[in-house]
C-alpha cells in the first residue's frame, strides 16, 4: 500500500509545472563560467514556459562579495512584477559556508535552520517559502528530530509551506515522516525529497529511495537531471575552474566510461528523433509514470538558450524508453559522484 502523493500548488492554488528551474550556478563559478546578467533572461523564459517552480539555496553564492542565487532570484522577481502568489519557491539549509570558496560545514541545529530561513526570506524579498529543505544531514542524523521540530515549527508560524530533505537514504524519509507526523498530529508531513537522478546516475531507482518516497506520498526532484551537462548534447570540456574537475566521476579512467555510455545513448537517440536532452528528459517521465512517483528534473542553468532547448520532454513509445533502460542497466560502476571527502561527510551514495 501507498500513500496518494503529495499535492503541490503555488499559495494561489495552481500546480506546480513538471519542470523546476535550478539557480546554483547563477552566483557561483561552478562550471567555470559565471553570468549573473542572463539569470534574469532564465526567469523570463521559464514564465514564458508556463513553469512556476524555483529551487535555490543559501549556500548558492560567490567567493567574492556578489550577489547570491537567492538575491538574483527575489530581485528578478520583483523586477518583472511576478505574483508572488503564482510561483512556487524552495530553498535549502544545513550546509554552512565558513570561508570563502567552498569551504562548508553541515549545521542541522535548529537555531541555524530558523536563522537561515529569515535570512532567506531577506534574500528572496518574500514572507514565505513554499518549500524549505533540509540540504544535508550531520553525521549519524543526530540532530534529525530537532531539525524536523524546527522544520514543523517554521511552517506552523507560516515561514514555509512545505518541508523536504535532500539526499537521504530510505530510511530518514520513512524515519522523517513519522516524527513529523507524531509531532503534528499529521499536520506536517515530508512534503519532498532531492537528490541526483539521471540516465547516468539511476540509483534511486534500486536504493529503495522510490519506494520509500511512493510508499509516503512524498515527492522526488532530481538535480542534474542532465548530468552536470553530459546528457546536454554538448561536448563537455572540463577546465580546472570546473568543480567536474576534482570529482572522481569525471577523471581518468571513470570519465572515459561516462563519455562511452553518453556515445550510446546517443547512438540509441538517432533511431528516435530525439535529442539527447529531451531522451533524458523523456526517459525520467517515462519512469515517473511507470513507477507512480512524481519525478521533477530541477534543471540548473544560467543561460536562457540552454533552458529552452530544455523545457520539452522526448516523446515515444514505451518500447523506445524501455531501450534506454536497458542501455542505463549494462553501465559500468562509475567513479564517486563527489570529492571523498563529501562522500563522507555527506554520507553520500553513490
Amino acid at each position: 500500500m501507498h500513500e496518494p502523493q503529495r499535492v503541490l500548488t503555488t499559495a494561489s492554488g495552481r500546480d506546480v509545472h513538471d519542470l523546476c528551474v535550478g539557480t546554483m550556478n547563477w552566483s557561483a563559478p561552478v562550471y567555470g563560467r559565471r553570468s549573473t546578467d542572463s539569470s534574469a533572461l532564465v526567469v523570463q523564459a521559464a514564465l514564458d514556459a508556463g513553469i512556476n517552480q524555483f529551487d535555490t539555496a543559501d549556500c548558492y553564492a560567490p567567493a567574492d562579495s556578489g550577489p547570491t542565487s537567492e538575491q538574483l532570484l527575489g530581485q528578478h522577481l520583483r523586477q518583472l512584477r511576478v505574483d508572488r502568489a503564482g510561483v512556487f519557491i524552495a530553498s535549502k539549509c544545513g550546509i554552512r559556508l565558513t570561508s570563502g570558496g567552498w569551504g562548508r560545514v553541515v549545521d542541522n541545529s535548529p537555531e541555524y535552520i530558523v536563522s537561515s530561513c529569515e535570512a532567506s526570506l531577506d534574500a528572496l524579498q518574500t514572507d514565505y517559502l513554499d518549500l524549505f529543505y533540509l540540504h544535508r544531514l550531520d553525521v549519524g542524523r543526530a540532530h534529525l528530530k530537532a531539525s524536523l521540530e524546527a522544520l514543523a515549527g517554521l511552517k506552523r508560524a507560516g515561514k514555509i509551506r512545505h518541508i523536504g530533505l535532500s539526499e537521504v537514504d530510505a530510511g530518514t524519509i520513512m524515519e522523517a515522516d513519522r516524527i513529523l507526523t507524531d509531532l503534528s498530529a499529521g499536520v506536517c508531513r515530508l512534503d519532498a525529497v532531492q537528490s541526483e537522478f539521471s540516465m547516468l546516475r539511476a540509483t534511486p531507482l534500486n536504493d529503495g529511495v522510490f519506494n520509500a518516497c511512493r510508499e509516503r506520498g512524498v515527492r522526488f526532484y532530481a538535480y542534474s537531471p542532465l548530468s552536470r551537462g553530459f546528457l546536454s548534447g554538448a561536448t563537455q570540456h572540463i577546465g580546472e575552474e570546473d568543480c567536474r574537475s576534482g570529482i572522481p566521476r569525471y577523471q581518468g579512467g571513470s570519465l572515459e566510461a561516462v563519455r562511452r555510455a553518453v556515445g550510446q545513448l546517443e547512438t540509441a537517440c538517432k533511431a528516435t528523433g530525439m535529442t539527447l536532452n529531451q531522451a533524458a528528459l523523456g526517459w525520467i517521465r517515462w519512469v515517473s509514470q511507470n513507477r507512480q512517483q512524481y519525478i521533477h528534473p530541477v534543471i540548473g542553468t544560467s543561460n536562457p538558450g540552454h533552458l529552452k532547448s530544455n523545457i520539452r520532454f522526448g516523446a515515444a513509445a514505451d518500447a523506445v524508453f524501455a531501450q534506454f533502460d536497458a542501455l542505463i542497466k549494462l553501465q559500468p560502476r562509475f567513479g564517486e559522484r563527489y570529492p571523498e571527502v563529501d562522500m563522507q561527510e555527506f554520507q553520500l551514495s553513490n
